[in-house]
């Protein structure tokens, strides 16, 4: 049985076709393999890092915590005293919004940049249905 020109032709490319199609195949998975290597890798870094960072923020916020607590003004209840030094914080710390002092209630007794109009020990502030503060005790 004779082929015709044309089927040769085409049985011919597919011989040379199919391989260079299998080639590329196997070559693109292996790639694909590796690139997924490559982020899995870039990924595990950028989590260490950000470990670092969160560490590095806890640490800070604890010393400016203990700094805090550690304070006459508060320690002896001198609310706009606190007040006056979380201000004087605040405007030499970077990265802090406010900081404050709240009673084992939620009652917020000093801040460096919420405004305390109300009378000392009336305050008008409550942080206790925050879940940062029922965390925290």
């Amino acid at each position: 049985m004779s082929l015709s020109t044309r089927t040769c032709l085409l049985l011919k490319t597919a011989i040379v076709a199919v391989p260079l199609l299998a080639l590329a195949a196997h070559y693109s998975s292996e790639n694909y393999h590796d690139i997924v290597a490559e982020e899995k890798a870039k990924l595990r870094r950028a989590a260490s890092a950000i470990h670092v960072v969160n560490v590095s923020l806890l640490t800070g916020a604890r010393m400016v915590l203990e700094s805090v607590l550690a304070q006459q003004a508060v320690v002896r209840e001198n609310w706009p005293a606190c007040s006056e030094n979380l201000t004087r914080f605040l405007a030499w710390s970077e990265g802090y919004l406010n900081a404050g002092v709240a009673d084992a209630a939620g009652a917020l007794r000093c801040s460096g940049a919420t405004p305390m109009p109300f009378p000392i020990g009336k305050a008008l502030i409550n942080v206790s249905d925050r879940d940062w503060f029922r965390r925290a005790l």
